[in-house]
């Protein structure tokens, strides 16, 4: 969105879309670090179904998608060390 589109915009939208801009850090900040302990499962898996949802996953590194599906595995199937 540019400035003169958000120029036009009313003061209810530009908060809903400062909120929407918030929630979509916060959910890549989940995402980036799912296997911080410091995260629900439920932020997990949100992150992970926000990131499924994109239309395009050229933004998301293999390392992290990689890390979503070992955190999933884990969640799914006991592993023995």
């Amino acid at each position: 969105m540019n400035k003169k589109t958000v120029g036009l915009c009313s003061e209810k939208e530009r908060w809903e879309m400062k909120a929407s801009e918030n929630m979509r850090g916060r959910v890549m900040l989940v995402w980036q670090n799912i296997d911080s302990p410091f995260f629900t499962d439920e932020e997990k898996g949100e992150a992970i179904r926000h990131v499924l949802d994109l239309a395009t996953h050229n933004g998301i590194k293999k390392a992290d998608i990689l890390k979503a599906c070992e955190y999933l595995w884990n969640k799914v199937f006991e592993v023995e060390k």
